[in-house]
């Protein structure tokens, strides 16, 4: 069921039962009138001319801004901080030092693994040049070879150490927030710091999972148009595009997350955690409709399910043709096919007139404004059909 304003709304497409409704109401009214023209006989009509409506859909999300990079930086060693010169909002450039730890521990250790392998190293090139005169045995060569190897192993374990006792900054970007102090003691993994890139900012909103975008090779990109309006900014506008988009509800809040793009920040500096409000407004695609009052619909006895009406052409003469219904909206149906734009339609009188009869034009209708008659749910669920 969609609901409009004060009624309920149905929506039709071959629906036997709005079709039964409409013929009934009016197959009743054409057995109470008696038809005394003749076909020359200029019948008084009320008509209204056709009006192809572009239905616009508008949803409201609140946002948040976000960087599109982001991440926590720890060092993969543990010990103490002597030096953490980075404050928050400190602009960094991408392999900058941000930390670094007292490293004279580690120093030492690859020192004296890398002593050991150099000495093991030149032990095997010995043993090797003794082999050639038999002074030695191949399996006395192998295992020093081995214990090469090893030394070789811890030599670089020791030397990645010693390297990650210094916060390298892995892009340019923004501190965002400190989480130590100076010469403290940390852990392995132990946040340090908060690292976002601000150079390209996104807006991220949570859709419900009644609501439904779509991307197809025929949608016009055109329909849909994203924007958002800041709350530390209520005067400006800023264009949006669709960035990615989770196909996954979050089993929480039932939502899908939405990333879009700022197209242009109009030389404002924008930070992340910034709210929003993403206006979604979408227009309908290239199918149109016409709403016209349903006293211009008349059946005939062939099939009291099939709709017609009467089109006046430039002689003033009316010609019958049948039309597809959609929605009742009140004392009106919107036509989703048969009509094209700016065509002349009786309102009144259907059943007294023939083919080809001439009638004289009376006063004409004053066109519905049907879409504030509409609630949200109605146009959703009209948008979704016309999609189709």
């Amino acid at each position: 069921m969609l609901y409009g304003k004060n009624m309920i709304i149905t929506p039709v497409d071959k629906n036997l039962i709005l079709m039964a409704l409409l013929s009934t109401v009016l197959l009743a009214s054409c057995q109470d009138e008696v038809e005394t023209e003749t076909v020359n006989t200029d019948r008084p009509v009320t008509y209204t001319e056709t009006k192809a409506e572009n239905l616009s859909i508008r949803r409201e999300f609140p946002g948040i801004l976000a960087a599109e990079h982001k991440v926590n930086l720890s060092f993969l060693v543990p010990g103490k901080i002597i030096r953490y010169p980075i404050k928050e909002g400190q602009e960094v450039k991408k392999g900058q030092v941000i930390s670094q730890l007292d490293n004279d521990d580690y120093t030492s250790r690859y020192d004296t693994a890398l002593a050991e392998y150099n000495n093991l190293t030149a032990s095997y090139e010995r043993a090797s040049k003794l082999r050639k005169t038999h002074y030695i045995s191949q399996s006395d060569i192998e295992k020093i070879k081995t214990q090469k190897d090893i030394a070789a192993a811890n030599v670089r374990l020791l030397k990645t150490a010693l390297k990650n006792t210094q916060l390298i900054a892995p892009f340019s970007g923004v501190i965002a927030k400190n989480f130590v102090n100076n010469y403290t003691d940390i852990q392995v993994k132990q946040t340090i710091v908060s690292l976002q890139d601000n150079s390209s900012l996104k807006i991220i909103i949570s859709v419900p999972e009644n609501t439904t975008i779509k991307e197809s090779q025929n949608q016009d990109s055109s329909n849909i148009k994203f924007q958002a309006r800041f709350t530390a900014i209520p005067n400006e506008v800023f264009d949006l595009d669709i960035h990615s988009y989770e196909t996954e509800a979050d089993p929480v809040t039932r939502t899908y997350k939405v990333t879009l793009n700022i197209l242009d920040t109009k030389n404002y500096q924008l930070y992340a955690g910034m709210t929003s409000k993403v206006a979604i407004n979408i227009k309908t695609p290239s199918k149109k409709f016409y709403p016209l009052p349903i006293s211009a619909l008349f059946t005939r006895n062939e099939s009291a399910i099939i709709q017609y009406v009467w089109v006046i052409n430039e002689q003033n003469m009316v010609h019958k043709r049948r039309v597809e219904l959609s929605y009742i909206i009140n004392t009106h149906v919107l036509v989703i096919s048969g009509l094209m734009e700016n065509e002349k339609i009786v309102t009144t009188g259907v059943h007294h007139l023939r083919e080809n009869q001439r009638v004289k034009l009376l006063s004409a209708d004053k066109p519905l404004d049907f879409t504030s008659q509409l609630s949200p749910k109605f146009l959703s669920s009209f948008f979704m059909l016309l999609w189709r």
